[in-house]
Formats: structure tokens, C-alpha cells, sequence
């Protein structure tokens, strides 16, 4: 009889830490050949394929309907990984000689002779950047052990730092400036003072994202424009097309009171001007004429 508690482990041991049918055994202290039966069984249900491959897919972009529920979603995509090998065996240089491109889970990997580019196709969807980077070193951790055993390397090493994010580029899906510009057909390039790009206007999949892709301050810089944006959301105002019109209202305004004050000015200026006003006379006396 199946135990669906080790059952559990069992698929969760091959799927999410792509732990070997050995070591399964070893951890789990039991029998090999339990641990095999538990994979047919496994098989059996569809959860997994002849090579240990999860059948249901592991990815991380939300259905549609969430992203209707709850938007203004982050989305974390376009990550590149520079890796260093810490260890490689003659494998790994038998298939940098054959092809040094792959493709495995959707991710392009770039082989070297001692580092591993990865350039991500996954999408992490959350309330925060933090959010987003948790689910991120979660799934990237669990893909460079599967990588490993692939290749036949050891990229991951306590206490070394080997792995280096090159790139991630953090949107707010949803965002109501990027609604009204796709609305408009218009774009949004903003660069920074150092002359790099750092925030746009996309519409991928649909979602209009305000997207923040400055290669090293993407994540602190889509914490600056939520936090705008919230604001915003929590203190409802005028629209940005009224408060547009409003603010041409009050700066033709303040021209017309500007050159009103001007020409008052003036009037003033020639009422009190001491250079055109004169001494009062002195009144001569007047000879009196007596009578009598």
C-alpha cells in the first residue's frame, strides 16, 4: 500500500531538489527499491515522465484571472546569471566542443570554458520586488542543482560567491500611466543622469507594465515609482489630464495678474513720481480795500 506522506516527499525530493533515487534513499532511510516504486507510482499518476520531469509545469506567471483580481502586480523578468564553475569534469568539456548553447527550461544557457551564462525566459509575479526576488532565489536555486547534474559541474559552494545577476528588469503590471499612453499609441524612454535607460512603457501580454530596467538599480527604483504610485491610489485626486488642464489654467492666470501688477505699477509709478509732482505756491496777499 502507497504511503501518500512519502509519496509526497518522494516527488518532492525529485521535482523541486532533483535528488537521484540513491540519494532519496539515504534521506528518507528507506529501500531502494521502495523509493522505485514509488516512482512507478508516481509515473502511474502523470505527475512525472521517464526522466524524473515534473508533467505539471513549474512556472511561475500567475492565470489571468489573478492578475485581473489583484493588479498592479510586480513582475520580475529578463534576468541574466553569470556563473563561474567551481568544478568541471571531462563531460562538460565534451559538450563545449560539441555545441556550447543549450536550451533547458526554457532558459538559453551559454557554455565557457570556465563561467555559464543564463539568460532567464521566466516570469516571477508578486506584491513587491522582495516578493519577487524570494520566488526568484527559490526557483534559481533549485534549476543550477538540476543544471549540475546535467553538466556534470558544481556551480553552488557554500561561502562562495560565484553567482552574479547581471540583469533583471521589475514592472508594475496594470500601471495607470502605461494604460493611458498604449491608449494614446505614445511611448516613455527616461534616462537617468548617468545616460542609461531606466524606466518605459511596455505592453507585454498585455498588461501595461511601467517597467524599471536600469542594469544595477532596477529593483530600487521600481520601490521609488510603487511607492508614487500607491500613493496616488490611497489619496485619490484629479486625474492627470484634468490636473494637466487645471495647472494651464492657473499658469494663464498668473501671467495675466503678473501683467496686471505690471501696469499698476506703472500708474503708480507716474502718480507718486516726486519729479513730476510741484511745490505748492505760497498764496500772495491780497490788498484789502477798506471801505469807510
Amino acid at each position: 500500500m502507497v504511503n501518500q506522506k512519502i509519496l509526497n516527499k518522494v516527488y518532492s525530493l525529485i521535482v523541486f531538489d532533483f535528488q537521484t533515487p540513491k540519494q532519496i534513499s539515504q534521506r528518507l532511510k528507506i529501500k531502494i527499491g521502495t523509493v522505485y516504486n514509488y516512482i512507478t507510482e508516481l509515473r502511474k499518476q502523470g505527475k512525472i515522465n521517464k526522466d524524473y520531469v515534473s508533467q505539471k509545469p513549474q512556472g511561475c506567471t500567475p492565470k489571468s484571472s489573478l492578475l485581473e483580481e489583484q493588479k498592479n502586480l510586480i513582475r520580475l523578468h529578463a534576468e541574466n546569471y553569470s556563473i563561474k564553475v567551481i568544478t568541471k569534469s571531462i563531460f562538460y568539456e565534451q559538450q563545449l566542443q560539441k555545441c556550447n548553447a543549450i536550451l533547458l527550461d526554457g532558459h538559453n544557457v551559454r557554455l565557457y570554458p570556465k563561467s555559464i551564462i543564463i539568460f532567464s525566459g521566466i516570469s516571477f509575479y508578486g506584491t513587491s520586488t522582495a516578493d519577487c526576488d524570494r520566488q526568484s532565489t527559490e526557483y534559481w536555486r533549485r534549476f543550477l542543482l538540476k543544471l549540475e547534474k546535467k553538466l556534470h559541474v558544481i556551480l553552488i559552494k557554500p561561502y562562495v560567491l560565484n553567482v552574479k545577476r547581471t540583469r533583471a528588469h521589475y514592472a508594475e503590471t496594470h500601471n495607470e500611466l502605461a494604460e493611458e499612453l498604449n491608449k494614446k499609441k505614445e511611448k516613455l524612454y527616461l534616462k537617468g543622469d548617468d545616460g542609461k535607460l531606466w524606466l518605459v512603457v511596455d505592453n507585454s501580454y498585455h498588461l501595461n507594465e511601467l517597467e524599471c530596467v536600469h542594469p544595477t538599480r532596477s529593483a530600487e527604483d521600481m520601490n521609488l515609482v510603487r511607492n508614487h504610485f500607491q500613493d496616488m491610489r490611497q489619496n485619490p485626486s484629479l486625474p492627470m489630464s484634468e490636473l494637466t488642464k487645471l495647472s494651464e489654467t492657473l499658469t494663464n492666470y498668473m501671467v495675466t495678474i503678473s501683467k496686471s501688477q505690471s501696469e499698476l505699477a506703472q500708474i503708480l509709478t507716474k502718480l507718486i513720481n516726486p519729479e513730476e509732482i510741484s511745490e505748492p505756491q505760497e498764496e500772495k496777499p491780497q490788498k484789502v480795500i477798506y471801505i469807510g
